[in-house]
């Protein structure tokens, strides 16, 4: 028997991954699967599949969170129509509701995503970061640094190495989580930040806060990634191949040219 269809046999997490999308290991099985895009694991899927899409919270729902945990403060976030909307993420409920835990005011000013990020970070630092050992602009850019990386080479965890490379105390910063991967023998310390959309928006002000001429140069690579990334993404007919690398690292990087848009 092979690797792709004996469980026994040892082989490497991509080619374990892809038996089991074929049905080729444990084929009685079944998987749930969550991507961002299903065109991303389509082809390699085999047998009969249900897709579930994940649409958000209903306007109703926003309300049970907020009355379950700021029931007071629910009043600000319907009169404010936009931000009512961007409420239909849960990781944007939850910085809204990091936002309210620290008195802050949520009634102007709060018109785009961008600007309720930034806003939750503005917070953060004003709140929890009073005894920085650095100045906020260094630690923002060591912060983007990072969060660059991981886009640009489609991670969202990092190891302890990567990360004290370039941040500073990484684990009392508050834009990081800390996590112990248990491994055969020992266990391993990883970082990642709070969210993926907060390492989108720590890539895009990363962008910023570079000198005119590296921020020109880095968005323009952006900008280079994602329209070829959309282009490739017209092609058909073609195997799994470094075509679809390239069209999902573009896709990873939208959200990041839409938020730098916003800056």
């Amino acid at each position: 028997m092979s690797a792709h269809t004996d469980p026994l046999q040892k082989a490497t997490p991509e080619v374990i991954l892809c038996a089991l999308l074929r049905r080729y290991l444990i084929p009685d099985s079944s998987l749930l699967v969550t991507t961002r895009t299903r065109r991303t694991v389509n082809k390699l899927l085999n047998g009969k599949q249900y897709f579930t899409e994940i649409m958000g919270f209903s306007e109703k729902n926003v309300e049970m969170y907020f009355q379950k945990f700021f029931s007071k403060e629910y009043d600000c976030v319907r009169a404010n129509e936009t931000l009512l909307t961007a409420c239909s993420s849960p990781v944007v409920c939850r910085i809204i509701s990091e936002i309210f835990r620290f008195g802050a005011n949520v009634t102007s000013g709060l018109e785009t995503t961008t600007s309720i990020y930034a806003d939750f970070v503005s917070t953060l630092l004003e709140h929890q970061c009073q005894d920085l050992n650095q100045s906020v602009p260094t630690l923002l850019r060591s912060l983007g640094q990072l969060a660059e990386r991981g886009m640009l080479e489609q991670e969202v965890m990092f190891d302890k190495k990567t990360v004290y490379e370039t941040v500073a105390d990484p684990a009392g910063n508050l834009f990081l989580s800390k996590l112990l991967l248990k491994k055969i023998i020992r266990q391993e310390t990883m970082f990642s930040f709070m969210h993926l959309s907060i390492q989108e928006f720590f890539t895009a002000l990363y962008y910023v806060l570079l000198d005119e001429e590296k921020s020109q140069r880095k968005v323009g690579e952006l900008l280079h990634t994602v329209e070829r990334g959309w282009a490739l993404s017209g092609w058909s007919d073609r195997d799994f191949s470094m075509v679809d690398v390239e069209e999902r690292r573009a896709k990873m990087l939208q959200p990041v040219m839409i938020f730098l848009c916003g800056l």
